[in-house]
């Protein structure tokens, strides 16, 4: 299966432009919204990865941070930060550091962030060849300390009520 990157920045620019060829020039599929969070909902099912491409904006996003974070956790998707040391802080505030895969500090290096993605497509890869698990707890805490002990063995998609996981059942 060819990975899928949902590139996630305010309108391109022409770093974000770069970056976006750069991931297409190495074999990836490419697919750019705005951080917002019907856009991102819309495609969130078909991509591999996110990477996000912070900016000022970043201060007046807080429901699409919320949104990231229960992707991230939830669904067990992979996210990496682009941004400067401000943005990057911004966002490591909303976010727990579980939430975020890994992160590159302006000016970036094209060809380091293109051999993490590399890398971390070929973790999903490996991730979707494993056995899943749905796990159905009301308690946060021990969905996460469930999880945190089968992570290593089995994909684990953990949800809070029975009609969650009832709605996940749907959707695969």
């Amino acid at each position: 299966m060819r990975t899928k990157i949902l590139f996630i920045s305010q309108g391109i620019s022409f770093m974000g432009n770069s970056i976006q060829k750069n991931f297409e020039g190495a074999g990836y599929d490419v697919i750019h919204v705005n951080p917002v969070v019907e856009e991102i909902s819309d495609v969130k099912d078909e991509i591999t990865l996110m990477v996000f491409y912070l900016g000022k904006f970043v201060e007046d996003i807080p429901d699409v941070l919320v949104y990231l974070k229960d992707i991230c956790l939830e669904e067990d998707k992979m996210l990496i930060l682009l941004g400067n040391i401000d943005e990057l802080g911004i966002v490591e505030n909303s976010l727990p550091a579980a939430a975020i895969t890994e992160k590159f500090e302006r000016p970036i290096d094209l060809k380091k962030l293109t051999a993490e993605v590399h890398r971390l497509a070929q973790v999903v890869d490996e991730r979707e060849a494993q056995k899943s698990i749905l796990l159905v707890d009301d308690d946060p805490t021990f969905l996460k300390m469930m999880k945190g002990w089968l992570d290593p063995y089995y994909r684990i998609t953990i949800v809070t009520s029975g009609m969650q996981a009832l709605m996940y059942l749907a959707e695969i």
